[in-house]
This record gives C-alpha cells, sequence and structure tokens, in this order.
C-alpha cells in the first residue's frame, strides 16, 4: 500500500500517537511513523489516507491498529541477566508469610514475563506467586497468551533453562503449562490508564520509557512506584535508570543489575508515644527514603543525570524482521541504520542477524564495520571471540579476549557498555574469562 503521506499528515499521525500510548519517534524524515502507518493500513485492509480520516474520527479500532503498528515489541527470554540476578538475591530475602505478586507493565510477546514466573518457581518452590502481565498492543498479547516462540525469542536463554521451561514444538518452542499458569495477560496503556490495584512485590518495566518524553516517562514511573508495595522493588531497563535517579527513590546494586525499591511505611509509634494533634502543628516528618518534593525534582549530590542515549527506534523494522525470522531484511534494516548513523551497535544487530542465518563470516565483517567505527567498542570486540573461534580462527579470538579482557580491567562491575542493549561490564568479563566458549551477550 502506499504511504507516501505529506509530513504534515505525518506529524498529526505522531500527535496521535503521542496522545495515544506516550510513544515519541526521533527521526525527522518519518521513517517509523511510514512505517507504523503502513502496516496499520494493511492490517484493517484499507489504504493510509482512509486509516487518517479514521483516527480524526475517533475510531478507536483505527487508533489500536495505528499503536500496533508502531510500537517495537522485541524481547526474549532472559534479558538483562544481571537484573534477573539480582532479583533473585532480593526475592530470596522476602518473608514467605504472603503470596510472591509480580506487575511485568509493557510486557510486549510476553517473554519477560513468562522469564520472570520462571524464576518465580525456581526461586519460591511452593509459596503462592503470580505474574500480571500488560501491553497496550492487542497484537503483542494474542502472541504472548499463545506462549509459542521461535528461537530468536530464546537466544540470550542457557540451554539448561531452554530445557525446564520451554518444549520443543516443531520449528518454534511452547511454554511449560506450570510456568504458563502463573501469567494472567491484560490490556493496559501506561500513559493514559490507572496502575492495577493490589501492591505488587515487583514491578518490571523494561525498554519501555525510553519512547516516552521525559516528562511521560517520569509520570509512569511514579505510577510504577504507586503499583508496588512499601519496601517493593521496581526494575528498569539500565539505558532507563537515569529517568528515575532524580526522583529521590532508593537504588540497591547487584553486581551491574541494578533495581529500586520503594520506601518502606515507617513504624507505627507506640499510643503513649504519640502526642495529640494540636492546631498549627507543624508537618510530620517524611519517613526514609522519601525525600521532599523540592528534593525529588533535584539530581543527586553525586551529579547531574546523564543524558539520555539515542532512541533504539531506529532499529525498530531490523526488530520486527528478526522477531519474524526474516534474516536477511533484519540485516539489511540494521546496516542500513549503522550507515544513516554512523553508530557501531545497529551493526551488532546485523551481525545477530547474520549469524542467526549461518552466515557466520558476515556476521564477523558487520562486527569489523562496528570497530572500524569505533576500535574501542569492547562488546565488539568481545562478541568477535566465539565467532572466530567457530570459524577456526582461534589465534585471533585469543587476541580479541585479551584485548577485551584488558579494555575491562580498569571498568566497575556495574558500568553499562554499549551494544544492541547495555551489558555490564562485570557480566561481559566473566563471559570472556569463563572456561569454554563465551555466549556473549550484545
Amino acid at each position: 500500500m502506499n504511504a507516501s503521506l505529506p509530513l504534515a499528515d505525518l506529524s498529526e499521525i505522531e500527535r496521535a500517537l503521542q496522545r495515544a500510548c506516550g510513544i515519541v519517534f526521533s527521526d525527522r524524515h518519518g521513517v517509523q511513523v511510514r512505517s507504523g502507518l503502513a502496516r496499520a493500513a494493511e492490517a484493517l485492509g484499507i489504504e493510509p489516507s482512509a486509516l487518517l480520516a479514521r483516527v480524526r474520527a475517533g475510531d478507536l479500532a483505527a487508533l489500536r491498529a495505528l499503536v500496533d503498528g508502531s510500537v517495537v515489541g522485541e524481547t526474549y527470554f532472559s534479558r538483562h541477566p544481571e537484573q534477573l540476578s539480582a532479583l533473585r538475591k532480593a526475592l530470596r530475602g522476602e518473608g514467605a508469610d504472603r503470596p510472591l505478586r509480580v506487575w511485568c507493565a509493557g510486557c510486549a510477546s510476553g517473554e519477560e514475563a513468562y522469564t520472570m514466573a520462571a524464576l518465580l518457581l525456581e526461586e519460591t518452590r511452593r509459596r503462592p506467586c503470580s505474574v500480571l502481565a500488560t501491553d497496550v498492543s492487542e497484537t503483542a498479547l494474542r502472541t504472548a497468551r499463545a506462549a509459542r516462540y521461535g528461537s530468536w525469542s530464546l537466544r540470550g536463554l542457557p540451554a539448561s533453562a531452554r530445557a525446564r521451561w520451554l518444549s520443543r514444538d516443531g520449528e518454534h518452542w511452547t511454554v511449560a503449562p506450570e510456568i504458563r499458569e502463573l501469567v494472567a495477560f491484560e490490556r493496559h496503556n501506561l500513559v493514559t490508564d490507572p496502575p492495577p490495584a493490589g501492591g505488587f512485590d515487583v514491578v518490571l518495566c523494561r525498554n519501555v520509557l525510553i519512547y516516552f518524553d521525559r516528562a511521560t516517562a517520569e509520570a509512569v514511573i511514579r505510577r510504577l512506584f504507586d503499583a508496588a508495595r512499601p519496601g517493593g522493588l521496581v526494575a528498569l531497563a539500565p539505558a532507563e535508570n537515569f529517568l528515575a535517579q532524580p526522583l529521590g527513590f532508593e537504588v540497591i546494586e547487584h553486581r551491574g543489575g541494578a533495581l529500586w525499591r520503594k520506601a518502606r511505611l515507617p513504624a507505627r509509634p507506640r499510643p503513649a508515644a504519640a502526642p495529640a494533634p494540636s492546631r498549627g502543628a507543624q508537618a510530620p516528618r517524611q519517613p526514609p527514603h522519601a525525600p521532599a518534593a523540592a528534593e525529588r525534582a533535584a539530581p543527586p549530590a553525586a551529579g547531574p543525570a546523564p543524558e539520555p542515549p539515542p532512541s533504539p527506534d531506529v532499529l525498530g523494522d531490523a526488530r520486527r524482521a528478526a522477531a519474524e525470522a526474516r534474516w536477511e531484511d533484519a540485516e539489511r534494516h540494521a546496516s542500513e541504520a549503522g550507515e544513516a548513523l554512523l553508530r557501531p551497535e545497529p551493526f551488532l544487530f546485523a551481525a545477530a542477524a547474520a549469524e542467526a542465518r549461518g552466515d557466520l563470516e558476515a556476521a564477523v565483517r558487520w562486527f569489523g564495520r562496528a570497530l572500524f567505527l569505533d576500535p574501542g567498542h569492547v562488546v565488539a570486540r568481545a562478541s568477535l571471540v566465539p565467532l572466530l573461534e567457530r570459524t577456526g580462527r582461534r589465534e585471533e579470538a585469543a587476541r580479541a579476549r585479551r584485548q577485551a579482557l584488558d579494555a575491562l580491567a580498569a571498568l566497575p562491575d556495574d558500568e553499562l557498555l554499549p551494544g544492541i542493549e547495555p551489558v555490564g561490564a562485570g557480566a561481559l568479563r566473566a563471559a570472556l574469562a569463563a572456561p569454554r566458549r563465551p555466549e556473549v551477550s550484545r
């Protein structure tokens, strides 16, 4: 279908998307908007101009189709393993006198929600637990409820966990029934809907906030904390933690995996010690970790919050193609994004797509292109190691491993390094130091 609407109409579509679900696109030429508009029009069987007319008229079905076509729902099992390790440790210390409840907000196609359910099963044993998984996209929720995934969704999952969590179904994998029964999927809009009630022990919202403007992201973060119980945990993606830093919440670090804790309620004073209220009395003190509004609005004493990273929506088409196992398309879209931006990270995605389609030499070339743009890119250097080993170039692999470990030597474990998504220096160092061929997170 022809999606060649004028820029003024595309700007109107952008505003409609921002009002509907908070999405803000970063490209000035409307590439992402045109792509989402074309997908929505195709889904409804109409021309883009007709879709625009229906959006202008307030047609809810047209607006939902536009949202479904525009959101980037790329995710996979066991994403951000450092943070999952931190969650495991934190949950082990929780009391066993009540059920554990988790909200997975912006769950996309469900891999993260099922990962969390499996983690709960493994860590809490027979303790009752549940996961509420929500997303704004009905299309993504249908995929999530089906619980059937291709190999791209399993790329971060160790073989041992794959055997425990999933069963083979032809070219796909299906989530085990005992994990599926812990997860309930519902439609929810983080921008316009109130948070689910109930006081969750853990709230996950990862790789969603980066698509919002700063004010919208901060408002959503406050709703996430509103949904957590006192003392509960909130997990954001590594690239999104800077958005929570100025808001005054307590941060918990564990080997490169950062979590945020909601302030616990102060202990109730004994009745005899509680003074009677009097007219003109001063306001009570703030509880620990609940700074005053003026303090919450200011950056922490350690310095201003870092600048936000470039929005990853430039890889939106590549991610969608990869999710559908269209590896050549994913490789092409990623390499085009890399050439347009002259940044190394899209070439790491192109390398992953080339590897997925079985062309290891092309993957090596894409990593070489990334290193040409940034010779000090540690993740690209480290990611070359297993590929060079698999293609028989063991001396080159050993040299790449030494170079990557040398670059990592002076970095703290919790420093985030740029890749397809940020990876902790500690996790990368551990992968490279493994005695067998490492599985490097890209």
